[in-house]
Parts: C-alpha cells; sequence; structure tokens
C-alpha cells in the first residue's frame, strides 16, 4: 500500500486548504511513482532527514515591496473658542485649548492564492512611518494575515501659559489646528517552500531507494507554483504639529 501524502497549507483567511500531491508531482519528476514522501521527520529507516542530512520543508515568508499608495497632509481646525471681555477693564485671559483626537491604524489583507505561513511574525513599520509622515513617534508592529484595526487617543494643544490681555469690549477666538496626515502603504509579500522531500521508490531507481530531490524543483517539474504573493495595505491617520493661534475678533489680526 502506497504512503500517500498530500502538501496542505491552510488559508490564511478561512478554514478552506490546499492541497498538492506531493506524489504526483514527485513522479512527474523522476519519470516512475514512489512508494512514500515525506515532508519532515521523522520517518521510518532510521529518519532520512537526519541520515542524509536533508532540510525538513518550511515556509520562507519575505517582504518583496512596500508601496506607498497616498501621503497628504491637510492641515484642520480642531477646535475654536471666543473669548470676550465685557467689562470697563483690560483683563488677562487664558487662551489656551486642547483637544482629544483619534490617531488610527487599519490593516487589510489580499492574496492571489490561498497560503499561509506555519508560524506567525511580527514587523516594526516606524522607520517607513518616519520617512513618510515626518515623525518618528509613530511605531507599529503587524502580524501576518491578521487584519486589524487600532485608534489611539492623544491630546492636543495647550491649556496653560497662552496668556492674552483684552481691552474694555474686546473680543478673541482661539484656533487650534493641526495637521492631518493619511498615509496608504500596500506591503508585498512573497510565500515560497524550502527543503528536501524525502522519497522512497519501492524499486531501487538508478541503484537507490531514497531520494531528498528540492521541494522547488519537484514543483517545478510538474508545473506548479514555486511563490504565492499575499498583499496587506495599511492605512494611517495621524495629527501632528498641532498649533494655537488667537486673532481679534473683528480685525482678524494675531494677539
Amino acid at each position: 500500500m502506497r504512503h500517500l501524502i498530500v502538501l496542505t497549507c491552510v488559508v490564511v483567511f478561512g478554514a478552506a486548504k490546499i492541497t498538492i500531491d506531493l506524489e504526483a508531482a514527485v513522479k512527474s519528476f523522476y519519470g516512475t511513482l514512489p512508494r512514500d514522501v515525506f515532508l519532515k521527520s521523522p520517518t521510518p529507516w532510521g529518519d532520512l532527514y537526519k541520515t542524509y542530512n536533508w532540510e525538513e520543508i518550511r515556509t520562507i515568508l519575505r517582504v518583496s515591496g512596500v508601496r506607498i499608495k497616498r501621503n497628504s497632509f491637510k492641515k484642520t481646525v480642531v477646535l475654536s473658542h471666543d473669548f470676550e471681555n465685557p467689562s470697563n477693564l483690560t483683563i488677562k485671559v487664558n487662551a489656551g485649548l486642547s483637544q482629544s483626537v483619534e490617531n488610527t491604524i487599519t490593516t487589510t489583507w489580499s492574496q492571489s492564492k490561498e497560503f499561509s505561513v506555519a508560524q506567525e511574525f511580527e514587523y516594526d513599520f516606524s522607520v517607513i512611518f518616519a520617512k513618510t509622515s515626518g515623525t518618528t513617534e509613530i511605531s507599529f508592529t503587524s502580524t501576518y494575515g491578521k487584519s486589524e484595526e487600532r485608534s489611539e487617543s492623544v491630546t492636543i494643544g495647550s491649556t496653560s501659559a497662552v496668556e492674552i490681555e483684552l481691552k474694555p469690549g474686546q473680543s478673541a477666538t482661539a484656533v487650534l489646528t493641526a495637521k492631518k496626515s493619511e498615509l496608504e502603504i500596500e506591503v508585498t509579500y512573497v510565500a515560497t517552500l524550502r527543503g528536501n522531500v524525502a522519497v522512497n521508490f519501492r524499486k531501487s531507481y538508478k541503484g537507490h531507494h531514497f531520494y531528498g530531490p528540492s521541494v522547488i524543483a519537484v514543483l517545478k517539474s510538474a508545473g506548479l507554483e514555486t511563490e504565492i504573493m499575499t498583499y496587506e495595505t495599511i492605512k494611517l491617520g495621524t495629527f501632528m504639529e498641532a498649533s494655537l493661534k488667537v486673532f481679534d475678533k473683528d480685525t482678524g489680526l494675531p494677539l
């Protein structure tokens, strides 16, 4: 009875799977059907991987490219407030303003084929954000294949040391502005396999029963794909460079 093994990769999203019949692929590589194929230890016959120092099949994942799809900055009025002096005396007013705003990060995933890696890995895009958004205060760590949405409340502005003088009957408007940055990045990943397929032939093939061909060579011989692309879109919305200015309400001149 032949020992049938298929290479099964669990999909990142959902429960569907892709399967590759390695026996059929090995047959296309050698021209004859093997009795057994294995992906990793242990195997019979003293464990072929250890005996011949073969590498077990594993998934290799790498970032192949990062593309900036959008990088915009827009000055936004976050909050404004009017101050009045209805008295007959010159008064001092604290014109400080502060406001809580939300910095947001969302990640979504798409893929050319359903594929997954055996383990999760994390990466840090703080360097990219520093170059594109002009700040080094953003540090974002994401997990492969996991769509996420995060937000963080931060307070911008100042409520102290913003003292102004208002003459009798004078009015002023304090305006808190900030630069709203919207950054969209597409990250491309390439997943491939690495290692040796442990093969056993029932009858001696060219003088041997055991062979350990490269899994990539086997896949290519069967006309199967050796790489699968996955794409992550990261959207980042942040407030930065907050500024507080006070203007005379009648003349519009800064105070």
